[in-house]
């Protein structure tokens, strides 16, 4: 056997950077490689004309490499890897310019306001106090960086003067403040061609010293531009912007006020002030000399409490791509999270996000509903057997079990070409319905806008939560019931903006009879008033007369009366009907497994790390997070290895998971010396008693500093345990 050669043939695997080498790698030629490459992006295109009719040619050459792993035990093509990746990035895209949007909104009422408030103060004005904008964000809102853009572009296009924004974090001290100030004036010069130098006069340098930061130097520069005659005074205002004023410290900001007071009067200022958190904190930084120094006007963002309904009308709603939804279970987590604890709608936005980029991730069949036909190439015979195993299909399949349908069982388990026909109507079928509920849900906020009260009144969210719930059926009567206690013209109000709403004919095809019926009713009542009004004025009948009339007129409004009443009812009947048919949950129907992101607990894992477990498993296990070479488990290292091999604070909480409620601190340290201590080397400095001690005091602070134990009036010499931990 020794003697035998070696026949076969042996391959070597290399980097694929290596262009030399890729020849013998592959055994094709690069040409052969290209051609390959060309065909499968050839037949992405071939999949997305219907995308390409939206979006532009160049974008899709932005997703050709994808970063997204092959799923189903690498069985998933790399074609369809490729469209998955690219679906991801197009979903992304639309998602990012919906919340655009949705920003663009909250800050619409702010922004307009501001509007006002530039055109009153962009001319100049000799005043003795700085003409100041308060920008009341609030700790609810979480997007300063998009709001702070928008006003900065507003300002630069509305008036005509440098622009200053100055942050804690660019700017933490007077000297950085001015001479960012100084730069951009100068930078505003040098674009409008104000050649002007900023130093002073070779006779003027032996009177004082003259810094680059010094605020001496705008005023210089401004008034030397106004002595050439190079900008116009009236229009020119020097803009100052602070970003977050509560980071700066208190001393600095009132000596920084009282400068730009006497800076005020050479130059135009006007002051911007960005306010994250309240109020107060803004009044207890500054001196009352610095408020009266300020000209304020406050401006404010759209409350808290309307963002949740906001931010599910723009992107969940409204959305004009409504491809992927929250859940119920992750969009109850959500809203109580933001009751509970965040008030804003960051953690809204977040998840959209995350369940975005998890849907398409992890998630090999998220492409199906993003292709003309489930009989495209892209869905293999793999995605099948996964859009099999949904719950929603199982239920579906016994469902048709229930009904004596065997033959339409068997077949979608067994046959793919009839399955691929059953997912075509299914997805069909969702679709329709998500469109059908999105026209109901704002059918039922305009019903709910004519509560005069706002506790009776049922918010967008809570609609689109009991939705999902599949609880709506129970809550009807309570939503429809405004529709009770509405006159005539507010019926006919109610039902004009119902039908100018999007696709609403389709969803209520008698609404527009129930609009003419009324309008009848209520002209009638106006020709018999006016009638009433001409015999009252000729005064030419008799008094029998009159009674008579007045009896007819009294018949004839309680015979108006109960027309009305009784085509409200039926108004009220028929829109019962309607919803108690088509207003149901989307989570009952097939593959909405597609539509609807429904795993809350993979986004608190994400966002919301239980971090009692981390510090349990960071002190009980150490090599999960540093570089320790023991693990409890471990039988080889178990009998080479001791306890003193793990850190310090990790062999004190060993023994406090054995003790009881009360623990004796001199106790502990006993059997922390001897745990902690090795067999040879007792010589050594760092195994000395003293040593020890003081390892164990600093473990015995970091538990206390942890939460894990507190110290007790029952014995002095004891710690208890912190019941909420163990």
């Amino acid at each position: 056997m020794g003697d035998d050669v070696v026949t076969e043939a042996c391959y070597m695997f290399l980097p694929k950077d290596i262009e030399s080498k890729k020849n013998h790698i592959f055994n094709k030629t690069q040409d052969e490689l290209t051609s390959k490459c060309q065909q499968i992006y050839s037949d992405i295109e071939m999949h997305i004309t219907d995308m390409q009719h939206k979006y532009k040619q160049e974008e899709f050459l932005k997703y050709s490499e994808s970063y997204f792993p092959c799923l189903m035990h690498g069985r998933e093509t790399e074609l369809s890897r490729n469209y998955r990746y690219m679906c991801f990035r197009l979903q992304s895209n639309q998602l990012k310019n919906d919340i655009n949007e949705l920003l663009e909104t909250i800050h619409d009422n702010m922004v307009a306001s501001l509007s006002v408030f530039i055109e009153q103060n962009k001319l100049w004005k000799d005043e003795n106090k700085i003409p100041t904008c308060i920008l009341l964000l609030g700790a609810y809102f979480f997007d300063h960086i998009g709001l702070y853009a928008c006003i900065e572009a507003q300002l630069k296009a509305n008036i005509y003067g440098p622009f200053i924004s100055l942050h804690v974090r660019r700017t933490p001290d007077m000297k950085a403040c001015f001479k960012q100030i100084i730069e951009t004036c100068i930078q505003f010069g040098q674009q409008t061609n104000l050649n002007i130098s900023t130093e002073k006069n070779p006779e003027e340098r032996e009177l004082d010293i003259y810094c680059d930061y010094d605020p001496e130097c705008v005023a210089r520069w401004y008034e030397e531009a106004i002595f050439r005659g190079l900008i116009n005074q009236d229009q020119f205002r020097l803009v100052i912007f602070l970003q977050e004023v509560e980071g700066f410290d208190g001393n600095f900001f009132n000596h920084f006020i009282t400068i730009l007071k006497k800076m005020h009067k050479r130059v135009p200022l006007l002051l911007f002030i960005g306010i994250s958190t309240s109020v107060e904190i803004f009044q207890d930084i500054l001196e009352k000399k610095s408020l009266k120094a300020l000209n304020i006007k406050y401006f404010n963002t759209k409350h808290s409490n309307y963002s949740p309904d906001i931010a599910i009308e723009k992107i969940l709603v409204s959305s004009k791509h409504p491809k992927l939804r929250l859940g119920p279970h992750l969009y109850y987590t959500l809203f109580d999270m933001y009751q509970k604890h965040s008030f804003n709608i960051a953690s809204f936005l977040s998840a959209i996000k995350f369940a975005t980029m998890s849907h398409f991730f992890s998630n090999p069949i998220s492409i199906v509903n993003h292709c003309n036909s489930a009989h495209s190439e892209l869905i293999s015979h793999d995605h099948l057997e996964c859009l099999r195993s949904l719950p929603s299909i199982k239920r579906y399949i016994e469902d048709l079990l229930d009904k004596g349908d065997i033959y339409s069982a068997e077949s979608l388990l067994n046959d793919d070409y009839y399955f691929r026909n059953i997912i075509n109507t299914l997805i069909h079928d969702i679709e329709e319905h998500n469109k059908k509920l999105d026209a109901f849900i704002f059918f039922l906020n305009i019903i709910q806008g004519k509560y005069a009260s706002s506790v009776r009144k049922k918010s967008l969210s809570w609609i689109y939560g009991k939705l999902l719930e599949n609880d709506i059926q129970r809550n009807l009567d309570t939503i429809l019931n405004p529709i009770k206690i509405m006159n005539s013209i507010s019926i006919l109000q109610f039902i004009q903006e119902a039908l100018a709403l999007k696709d609403i004919h389709d969803q209520f095809p008698d609404l527009e009879d129930f609009y003419r019926r009324i309008s009848d009713i209520v002209e009638l009542s106006e020709d018999k008033n006016l009638i009433h009004i001409s015999n009252n004025e000729t005064n030419s009948c008799s008094k029998t007369e009159e009674i008579s009339n007045k009896a007819y007129s009294e018949l004839n409004d309680k015979v108006i009366g109960s027309e009305f009443y009784n085509i409200r009812n039926s108004l009220y009947e028929y829109l019962q009907e309607i919803f108690r048919k088509y207003f149901i949950s989307p989570m009952t129907y097939p593959l909405h497994e597609l539509y609807y992101f429904n795993y809350s607990r993979a986004y608190l894992d994400a966002f919301h790390p239980r971090i009692r477990a981390a510090i349990d498993t960071a002190l009980s296990l150490p090599s999960h997070y540093l570089s320790c070479n023991y693990e409890a488990g471990d039988k080889e290292n178990e009998n080479s290895l001791t306890i003193s091999s793990l850190p310090k604070i990790c062999i004190s909480y060993r023994l406090f998971l054995e003790s009881g409620f009360l623990i004796n601190v001199s106790d502990w340290l006993t059997a922390f010396i001897q745990s902690a201590s090795k067999e040879n080397n007792k010589d050594d400095k760092q195994d000395s008693e003293e040593y020890l001690q003081a390892e164990f005091l600093q473990s015995l602070e970091e538990l206390r500093y942890l939460g894990f134990i507190k110290s007790t009036k029952r014995k002095t010499d004891h710690v208890a345990k912190i019941s909420w931990m163990r």
